[in-house]
């Protein structure tokens, strides 16, 4: 952004310094194009947006907040739009869907979202629930860690990527509910891929080992604490078993694996071998692809690979406004992730939630974050 020229009490232009096509899918539907009021922006402490009601809009202001316990919302006496049907609303962050899921069972919430593998259950069963699923956007991979010393070798990094099948994962852990990634960029967005250029070979995983001159391989795979990902770590276990690679499984809480892959959290960083990781995404490529750039190395490139001529292709693959080249530039762009052999595409999978049905819930389209609950009947 150049400046924002005012023209009239709810209009105005916004300059760009060079054109840039994530704006409207991206940038201005998202926390960054948020409008907030600058006298009570500027009247909060260090300028900032904080917990204070000053910071605070819509019905609701923060009543309390326990860090990694529960928030409280209460109603905003300084709201005049439209009356909330709550008097108050509790969030309480837990780690484990399937422990969500328990609480939500037991009566102890009114909303939960729960694994991808729990679906079918409510499919076939609601009772007095309502299931609303929405395809995630999305992406779950396996990323190597290149430059750990039992990882520098393509060949070998190579023969891991042959050596699991995608296929054989999902229906293992979701059952077939949830189909393969072809990539990073998930469909239906532009740049999402099709096929994948090393597909499962396990003869031309050994064949890659014994070219490496690597035998009785022993590596660690990190992911954070959940059923669905423990699953899926499982059934990669077992296959790199098949073409001699012995994996150890280690699961932890998400702050201690977020922690693992960066540098700024010590030195644990260095022994990072294999990463099971999803992250999420707005609805535009550019979203997907710049955590992977060379100055992400040490940051959200736990994979540590960089090639400045990607970074490039990546800048330019921002600013191009013809939407086919620019989907073109991000197939070659995870075309390229792929080659490092440092990227084992899973799946974009899918975010299931549910209410009782006197609670009806709303979400964004790919049903990442609650919006607001409306209470019917009783």
């Amino acid at each position: 952004m150049d400046h924002v020229e005012v023209t009239g009490t709810y209009e105005g232009i916004i300059h760009l310094k060079h054109p840039f096509a994530p704006l409207f899918t991206s940038t201005l539907p998202h926390a960054s194009g948020l409008i907030v009021c600058k006298k009570a922006l500027e009247a909060t402490k260090d300028k900032k947006i904080g917990t204070a009601p000053a910071a605070c809009s819509g019905p609701y202001k923060i009543g309390d907040w326990q860090p990694r316990e529960r928030l409280t919302l209460v109603r905003n006496e300084g709201w005049n739009g439209r009356h909330s049907e709550y008097d108050q609303i509790q969030f309480v962050p837990i780690g484990d869907l399937n422990t969500a899921q328990i609480a939500f069972e037991a009566g102890d919430l009114d909303m939960t979202k729960i694994n991808i593998s729990a679906i079918g259950k409510y499919r076939d069963d609601p009772g007095d629930n309502t299931l609303t699923v929405r395809p995630a956007l999305a992406y779950t991979w396996l990323g190597m860690n290149v430059d750990h010393p039992k990882l520098k070798d393509l060949q070998v990094r190579r023969a891991i990527q042959q050596a699991i099948d995608v296929p054989a994962i999902l229906d293992a852990t979701f059952g077939g509910a949830v189909k393969p990634a072809y990539g990073l960029v998930p469909p239906p967005l532009a740049g999402a891929r099709s096929k994948n250029l090393y597909p499962y070979d396990p003869a031309q995983a050994k064949a890659l080992l014994q070219k490496a001159g690597v035998s009785g391989l022993q590596l660690r795979l990190d992911l954070s604490t959940s059923t669905d990902g423990g699953t899926v770590a499982q059934v990669i276990q077992a296959q790199l078993a098949e073409v001699g690679i012995d994996l150890k499984i280690n699961q932890m809480d998400g702050a201690a694996f977020v922690a693992a892959g960066q540098e700024s959290e010590g030195d644990a960083w260095k022994d990072s071998q294999l990463r099971l990781t999803t992250f999420t995404t707005a609805p535009d490529a550019s979203w997907v692809t710049a955590w992977f750039t060379c100055d992400q190395v040490g940051i959200w490139n736990t994979q540590r690979t960089c090639d400045k001529k990607w970074d490039a292709l990546n800048a330019d693959a921002a600013v191009e406004l013809d939407q086919a080249k620019r989907a073109a530039m991000y197939i070659t762009l995870q075309d390229q992730l792929e080659e490092t052999g440092a990227y084992v595409f899973l799946y974009h999978g899918s975010n299931a939630w549910l209410t009782p049905k006197t609670v009806h819930g709303a979400w964004t389209p790919d049903g990442q974050w609650p919006l607001f609950r409306d209470v019917t009947g009783a």
